[in-house]
């Protein structure tokens, strides 16, 4: 329930910039479920999935804090399915920031 308020909340505000004029870009740990209600409520939504090793994930998430216990940050890490309903996909391991920017740019472009 909490998600999907929370997504239905991120849509209701990109909605209201789009209209704007202004780029969103939106960044959440998505599910199956969580994937349609994006598509369901932000027409055109281009959805790509980061994904990287666990231990990556791991070592990038000790250097900031850490409000997970290793069994939910496990959890998490195992929602990063193949079979996600996404437009593309990043394996991000090895990119710097600089990197996964440039990549979701150009998967932006039309």
């Amino acid at each position: 329930r909490q998600q999907r308020i929370g997504v239905e909340n991120a849509c209701d505000l990109a909605r209201r910039f789009l209209h704007e004029g202004v780029d969103v870009v939106l960044c959440d740990v998505i599910s199956h479920e969580t994937a349609a209600l994006y598509r369901d409520l932000l027409a055109g939504v281009l959805i790509v999935q980061l994904r990287l090793p666990l231990a990556e994930a791991r070592r990038r998430a000790s250097l900031r804090p850490l409000h997970l216990t290793e069994d939910e940050f496990d959890a998490l890490h195992g929602l990063q399915t193949h079979d996600m309903a996404v437009d593309a996909t990043l394996e991000v391991g090895l990119m710097s920031l600089e990197e996964q920017s440039e990549a979701v740019a150009r998967l932006w472009q039309p």
